[in-house]
Parts: structure tokens; C-alpha cells; sequence
């Protein structure tokens, strides 16, 4: 919204205050406010936007600079920055210029704030990604200042979850400043001071920044008067106001023009003006002891666009995200059993690239299209990183296990290393060099006993040297199953049939599935157990719509202007059976196509679909249409380490991979999840969960430029897009089919390793690490950074209350881990016998 709009709004929101409570500042008779102005120097940074960013790297050197020589020149002046990844290019880049700013930092004069690495996106990160911001931060401060932030600070942040102030104040921070959403975007919550209540109960004084977080010179009185008029109408009591000053978003910070304008102000109408640290203007708001109101909800919302722009940045992120933390449960398996060293500083510096690119105009997708090159590398280096490291860990553990058997000697043993915190069970595909061409081999697992496989193609076409299977496993929690397949003795290939499949069906014990052969869609998904179909329209279907407005969506509320659908189908059968059944569904819309995999296990009634989608359109938005039965149901989103309830309102919500619908019928309770691997926006409206994959605005559009068709722009999302997602029907609701966890499995799926037969001292199979709970999980396994214990990160996901004894089943150790609702908590298991296991909060103290 521009700021003509914004201040209109506020004018009418103002004028429907309380008599009494409206009166403005006048500038002429300014001595009239008992107000105290903390002014407060600041220089908002952007190392990447509408610049790459190397530009960014200079960008700070010079904001830094510039910022010590005003303190130098103005005694008064105090200044604060966020975000430790810019102090870390300082200090490798100008080791003296570091050095005064430690000085400055000792002198009281510049605050760290923010604790995290960057001013992250809050919405599309997972939880352990916001933990990791904080970990990393803080300890650089800790290190390199002697002290960590307590301010926590994210005033460009486009939206804040409900599990966000657990997250900060077991950090270490005991407040909170954000500007976005503004009062326009969230009118319910005039206050400008309100203590937020998050999902588990954690409380956090939170500060609204008021119309903007910088000010140049010109902007100073108009900050005071709208700052002054926000207190006075809506929290009376309060006298002491923080105002920001300095050039921002390109860095630039307080300049002599706005300093000497702030001086003018104070000797002529302001005299209650003061420069300030915000340590001191938090400490001195403190001190008045005012009752401000409990917000018991998320901060949401701004830019809904963000949740969908520059979808391919999202997968990156949750596929980094998701690699790191798999390879992290694996090493850190392999350092406490096997003695394996612990890549700490490999994964570490991948974990930071990580977090650097979900600063909000990177991951929200609001930045040029040439930010994308440098991001997509930094994601891949993680994602590489994590893939050799989780190479080296499973070898590690594999190495101790007793392969070797002698009744099978022509057979190749490979270990399936499960990294959740329950048992999961799960279609597994592996590939290997065949010991004989002629016979198709037994299959068999850990107790030696026969089980039923699917061949598949290889990956290169027709290599008769090959074997290609998929299978279903069973797996312990933390744990591995060795199976190995048996070339001395061909496999019993009469088994029953367990999945149909053909052009138009798909079809196993719990489901029948059936598709619309002309419009490529799914037709019905019918629960066989309850007799109840849970669809009531085309599922599957790509719907386009008009993207009318900028990347942001500054004005979005939903997508809901409607161009067309896919259409004009083609179907093929691609796995007739009898372990999955599998269909390709080609769809056409102008120029764009769309291939949708649909998968059916004979032992689930969930499906699988890869997707294959070619974008050629401009101005428009690609959602997934899923009407469901339930169009009374409860609506749940997951958030980062967290959940929430919304109503089916049809807005465009933020969300983590996951979305559940859960009602009731005559015939009972059930619902239907809807998980992914890369979404971060969904609409959902009377039953119809819809997942908004894309939106193709010109790159970094913002209003009010408008885009003309002579200006020769290039366009989001144009060309290949891949990603999955999955339905999941169940009985009850959500928390009794552990959707979360089947969620987290889902993105952390098994991981295999090909082998040798030797010998070892472990069985065929264990769990390696004990935490039986069906509401909570070990969401992260990590070497501390102190390198001394281990870290388990258990986080409750259903919002009760339990007790779940945790235990190292090799190493005997063990413990209780008492969790309330919706609770994280940190388990540092220390690596020296003898020593205590104990709680610490989320910077491993």
C-alpha cells in the first residue's frame, strides 16, 4: 500500500478512536506532549534485493564505515545493527575497522541486536532453521563481543509465526521489534506495545515499529508527530517513544544532515528529544511499569505474494534444509557409536549459506533474477556438503554391523538407515550391479526371511547388468534394517497381486482412486474401510488464475480470479504392479504443460505425485485444486515448530509442508492431509485445499511501477518446475494420525547404502536412539558447539502434554524428557561417561 493510503488509513482509524484519546501533536505547541523521544540510529540492510550479492558485501563495509565516523564526530549518537553475518565480512574483510566497532559495541554506544545471522523470511524456514539463525548468531556475538543481543529485531520481516516467541526467548532475547504487518494490514492490533503470547505460552515484549524503520532528513518531525499520535490514541500511559533514523534498505545509515536536523528539533520544539541506544530506550520503557495487552496470535499479514514468488528458491531451501539435517542425525550416530570425527566447521559453514539465503527479500522471492544464481549455488554447496557427509556417516555405521552370512555368499547386503525418531515404514527404490543376468533374485531382510519386490527400469535405459527394485520396508525409529538381495536363488514371483492399475484407476485394499481419462484429474478417491468418498470435485487439477499484482502481492488478499484449467489429457500406465501401481497425467494450458506421476503403494491408501510442470505464462498463478468432502471441517497449518487452526476464509495463508483437513460424517471422524516438499502459500475455501505453486509477476515488480508491454521485462517462473506432494486420508483427525510426524518423514525419508558382506558386532537391525511418542520427536541431532555432548532437539508437535523417556540404546544412557504443549526443548547428552544429561535452551546453555 503506498504511504498516501497508509496515512489515510490511519487518519479514519484515529478519527473512530475513543473521544479524548485522538488529539495530534501540533509541531507549534509541541512542549503540550510529557512524550520522550528516543532517537535511535539505524541503517536497514539489504545485502541482496534489487542488487546481487557482492554489491551487498560493499554495501555494509561502507554503512560501517560510515556509521563509526558520525560517532566520532557526534558523541551522542548511537547506533544499531543486526544480522552477525555482516560483523563476519567486517572482521575478514577490514580487521580494523572490527575492531573500533568492538569498541563502540563495549562503549554502550552500538547495539547488537536481532541475535540471529540474518534478518531472516519467518514464514518459509523450517524450525530448525530459525534455531540455527539464533545459535549461529549469537555465539559469533558471544565470541567476538563478549556478550549476545537481547533485542530481538526483524523490522522488514514479512509476517511472524505463533511459535516465533518460544523460538526467541530461549535464545536469549527478551523482546522484540518488527514493523510488518502495519496497522492497515492488521487494524486489530493498534497497540504499538504488547506483550506477545506465543503458541506454548512464552511471553515476549514486542514493540511496533511505527511507519517506518528509517528516516532521512525531511522525515524526522512527520516519525515524531505519527509516532507521538500512536502512543497518545492507543497506549496513553506510555511517555517513551523509539524512533528510528538513518538511510536504509541500501544501507547508508544516520547522516549528518538528519543528525543536525534531529539537533535543530531539540534545541527549537522538541526539547524532550534525545539520542539513545535502544538497550537504553527498552530499559527506560521497562522502568514505567505500564500494563500493555497479551496478543495471543500470530503477527500476519504482509505481501501473501511472498508465500508463492520464486518457487524454486523454496524447494532449494527445503531440500537444503532437509539434507543438512538427515546428514547431521547420521554423523553425530557415527561420532558417539563409531567414534567417527564430526564434521562441526563442514557443517557449519553449509548451515550458514543456508541461513544466508533466507534473508526475507531472497527467500520471499522478491529479489532481481540474477540473486538467484548466487542462491541456487549456496544451496547446492549444502546440499553437496550434506550428501557426502551423511556418505561418510552411514559407512561409519554400516562398518560395525555384521553383514556377513554365510547361508547367502552370491547375495549384496545394503543398510536402509531410518532418520526419524519412530518407526516408519516406507516404499524403498534401490539400484545395483546384478551378480547373475539370468535369474531375477530373492529379496530378503534383516531375519533372512523373503519379501515381495517390484522391478523397475533402471536409470540408464535397458542396462541388463542392473537391477532396479522397490520395495516396502519396515524401519526402527533412529535405526536400520539390513536387507540384501539373494542372486543364488530366484525370487517366487506368483505373488498376489496387491495393486490395480490401469489408465483410469488406481486401486488397493484401503482406496479405489480414479481419474477423469479427458481432464487429467482425479475423479474420486474412495476410502474402501469406511465406504466414504472424500472428494467432491476434480482433484489434482491445475487451476490458472490472474496475477493482477506486483511479486509481493501487496495487495493480494487471495487468488481468486480464475482464467482457466489444465485440460486436454493424455494418460499412460507406467506400473501395472503388484508393489505400486504408477500413472503419467499430461495436461495442457496455452503454452505451458503439466505431467503429474501419481503413485499408489499396496500398502497405504496415501498417493504420491511428482510433478513436471513447463510455465510459459505471464501475469498469471498456478494453484493445485484439492475439493475435499470436508467443507465443515477444522482447518490446521504447520508453522516452524508449531501448528496453527485458521478458518477456511479462502485467504492466501502462509504454511510449512503440510495442511490437514479433519471432520466428521455419519460415519465418523476422519480427514485428509495434503504434504509436500516445497510449498510455502495455500488458500483453502469450503473443503478445497489449494496449494499456490507459483505466481509469474515481471522479477521484483513493486507498485505502483507499472509493467507495460514495451519495457522488454523478464518474468518469474518461466520454464521447468519439479516437486512432490502426497494425500493422506485418515481415520480421526490429525493428531491421531500423526500427521506431523508422517510430514517430517516424509521430507526425511530413509536413506540406503550399498554395502559389503564383512563382519561387525551389531545386529541386522536396531535402533540406535529410543524416544517412543506418537505427539513429540527428536527433530535435530547435532554435535554441540562446544564439541563436548551431543544435542537432541525434541519438539512436541500435537499440543499436549507427555513424558518420553529418551535413551541411547548402544551406549545405555537414558532420560526423561518431559515436554508441555506445543514445547521445544534442547537435551545436551553429554559425550564423557559419567556426566550428566540435562536441559539447556536453544544456544546450548
Amino acid at each position: 500500500m503506498s504511504r498516501v493510503l497508509r496515512n489515510l488509513f490511519y487518519c479514519v482509524l484515529v478519527a473512530c478512536a475513543p473521544a479524548g484519546l485522538a488529539a495530534p501533536i501540533s509541531s507549534s505547541h509541541p512542549a503540550e506532549t510529557r512524550n520522550q523521544f528516543y532517537m535511535i540510529g539505524h541503517a536497514h540492510i539489504d545485502p541482496v534485493w534489487r542488487w546481487t550479492k557482492d554489491e551487498g558485501f560493499a554495501e555494509v563495509l561502507a554503512t560501517f564505515r560510515s556509521a563509526l565516523d558520525r560517532m566520532k564526530t557526534y558523541p551522542d549518537v548511537a547506533m544499531v545493527v543486526s544480522s552477525a553475518q555482516f560483523y563476519e565480512w567486517v572482521l575478514q574483510a577490514d580487521p580494523q575497522m572490527f575492531a573500533e566497532i568492538q569498541q563502540r559495541v563495549q562503549e554502550g554506544r552500538w547495539n547488537l541486536v536481532s541475535g540471529w545471522w540474518v534478518e531472516s523470511d519467518a514464514n518459509c524456514p523450517g524450525g530448525e532453521s530459525h534455531v540455527r539463525q539464533g545459535l549461529y548468531g549469537q555465539h559469533f556475538f558471544l565470541k567476538h563481543f563478549g556478550r549476545t543481543a537481547t533485542i530481538g529485531f526483524a523490522p522488514d520481516t514479512f509476517g511472524h509465526p505463533w511459535s516465533l516467541p518460544q523460538i526467541l526467548c530461549k535464545q536469549g532475547l527478551d523482546c522484540y521489534f518488527y514493523l510488518r504487518p502495519e496497522l492497515n494490514e492488521k487494524p486489530d492490533l493498534p497497540a504499538p506495545v504488547f506483550q506477545w503470547q506465543g503458541q506454548d505460552g512464552s511471553r515476549l515484549l514486542t514493540f511496533s515499529i511505527i511507519e517506518a524503520y528509517t528516516a532521512k532528513e525531511g522525515d524526522i518531525e512527520s516519525r515524531l508527530q505519527s509516532s507521538n499520535q500512536r502512543f497518545k490514541t492507543f497506549l496513553p500511559k506510555a511517555h517513551q517513544l523509539a524512533v528510528f533514523y538513518g538511510v536504509g534498505n541500501h544501507g547508508g545509515g544516520p547522516t549528518i544532515a538528519t543528525i543536525e536536523e534531529i539537533e535543530s528539533l531539540k534545541r527549537d520544539a522538541y526539547p524532550t528529544i534525545r539520542f539513545s541506544s535502544l538497550e537504553t530506550y527498552v530499559n527506560d520503557f521497562r522502568k514505567q511499569q505500564i500494563d500493555v495487552p497479551t496478543v495471543n496470535e500470530e503477527l500476519q499479514h504482509h505481501a501473501r505474494g511472498c508465500y508463492s514468488a520464486c518457487s524454486q528458491v523454496k524447494l532449494w531451501n527445503r531440500t537444503a534444509e532437509t539434507n543438512l539435517l538427515v546428514a547431521e542425525k547420521a554423523a553425530s550416530l557415527a561420532s558417539l557409536y563409531c567414534r567417527a570425527p564430526y564434521p562441526a566447521e563442514t557443517l557449519r559453514t553449509a548451515w550458514k549459506k543456508v541461513l544466508f539465503n533466507q534473508f526475507h527479500d531472497i527467500l520471499a522471492g522478491s529479489s532481481i533474477e540474477q540473486a538467484y544464481e548466487d542462491s541456487r549455488n549456496d544451496y547446492g554447496y549444502s546440499s553437496s556438503v550434506a550428501r557426502e557427509v551423511l556418505t561418510y556417516a552411514l559407512n561409519a555405521l554400516t562398518s560395525q554391523v555384521a553383514t556377513l552370512d554365510a547361508r547367502y555368499p552370491a547375495s549384496t547386503p545394503f543398510l536402509v538407515f531410518n532418520p526419524c525418531s519412530w518407526p516408519v515404514q516406507a516404499p524403498i527404490e534401490i539400484e545395483m550391479q546384478r551378480l547373475d543376468r539370468r535369474i531375477a533374485p530373492t529379496l530378503r531382510d534383516a531375519k533372512g526371511e523373503p519379501i515381495p519386490y517390484q522391478q523397475l527400469p533402471t536409470a540408464a535405459v535397458k542396462v541388463n547388468s542392473r537391477i532396479r527394485l522397490v520395495f516396502q520396508a519396515d524401519l526402527p525409529p533412529l535405526g536400520y534394517q539390513v536387507f540384501r538381495l539373494d542372486f543364488a536363488k530366484a525370487a517366487d514371483v506368483s505373488a498376489t497381486k496387491r495393486v490395480i492399475a490401469s489408465t483410469s484407476c488406481l486401486e488397493n485394499d484401503w482406496v479405489r482412486i480414479s481419474f477423469d481419462t479427458l481432464k487429467g484429474t482425479i475423479s474420486s478417491y474412495f476410502d474402501k474401510k469406511s465406504g466414504r468418498e472424500l472428494l467432491t470435485g476434480p482433484a489434482g487439477c491445475g487451476v490458472v488464475l490472474n496475477d493482477w499484482d506486483d511479486t509481493w502481492g501487496h495487495r493480494i488478499v487471495s487468488y481468486d480470479q480464475e482464467i482457466g484449467r489444465f485440460g486436454n489429457a493424455d494418460i499412460r500406465l507406467v506400473e501395472p504392479g503388484p508393489e505400486r501401481g504408477r500413472i503419467i497425467i499430461n495436461s495442457r494450458f496455452g503454452s505451458s504443460t503439466l505431467a503429474q506421476e501419481f503413485s499408489l503403494s499396496a500398502h497405504s491408501s496415501e498417493m504420491t505425485c511428482r510433478v513436471t510442470l513447463d510455465w510459459k505464462e505471464k501475469a498469471r498463478v498456478f494453484q493445485l485444486s484439492f475439493p475435499t468432502a470436508l467443507k465443515d471441517g477444522q482447518l490446521t497449518y504447520s508453522i516452524p515448530y508449531g501448528f496453527i487452526q485458521r478458518p477456511m476464509s479462502g485467504e492466501e495463508e502462509p504454511g510449512g509442508n503440510w495442511l490437514d483437513l479433519s471432520g466428521k460424517d455419519g460415519k465418523g471422524a476422519f480427514g485428509l492431509a495434503l504434504i509436500n516438499n516445497f510449498a510455502c502459500g495455500y488458500q483453502v475455501k469450503q473443503g478445497d485445499m489449494r496449494i499456490t505453486v507459483l505466481h509469474s509477476t515481471a522479477w521484483s515488480h513493486h507498485n505502483p511501477e507499472v509493467v507495460h508491454p514495451t519495457d522488454h521485462v523478464r518474468w518469474m517462473e518461466q520454464g521447468l518446475h519439479e516437486f512432490t506432494y502426497l494425500l493422506m486420508p485418515h481415520d480421526g483427525d490429525w493428531r491421531g494420525a500423526c500427521v506431523s510426524q508422517r510430514a517430517i518423514a516424509y521430507l526425511q525419508s530413509p536413506q540406503v547404502l550399498l554395502t559389503t558382506q564383512h563382519e561387525g558386532d551389531w545386529p541386522l537391525m536396531q535402533s540406535l536412539v529410543s524416544f517412543p511418542s506418537e505427539a513429540a520427536g527428536i527433530t535435530s541431532i547435532k554435535m554441540a558447539e562446544d564439541e563436548k555432548s551431543l544435542i537432541f532437539r525434541c519438539v512436541e508437535m500435537n499440543g499436549t502434554s507427555c513424558s518420553v523417556p529418551l535413551s541411547l540404546s548402544p551406549a545405555s544412557v537414558g532420560s526423561t524428557v518431559d515436554l508441555q504443549p506445543a514445547e521445544i526443548k534442547t537435551i545436551r547428552v553429554p559425550l564423557k561417561p559419567g556426566e550428566p544429561i540435562r536441559t539447556v535452551n536453544l544456544l546450548e546453555q
